[in-house]
């Protein structure tokens, strides 16, 4: 549990996720209490805008991050 809360994106977002999911599978806690997880070890840049969109599960975090991500690549 120790290592999912101190995971950070330090990488790319693809890593993170991949890592997060190994952790999370590991541990075995709910999946609303693993997305707050997951976005408190996002970047700022990603964070602030897949938290403004408030989703719902992982599935939905991972998408708006994606989204995120690509575009902060692209400009």
């Amino acid at each position: 549990m120790e290592d999912l809360i101190n995971l950070k994106q330090v990488g790319t977002l693809e890593n993170y996720i991949h890592n997060f999911d190994i952790l999370w599978n590991k541990v075995g806690i709910g999946e609303k209490q693993a997305l707050v997880i997951f976005l408190g070890g996002l970047e700022l840049e990603i964070k602030s805008t897949v938290k403004m969109f408030e989703p719902k599960d992982l599935r939905q975090a991972y998408n708006l991050a994606r989204l995120r991500a690509n575009t902060l690549a692209h400009s």
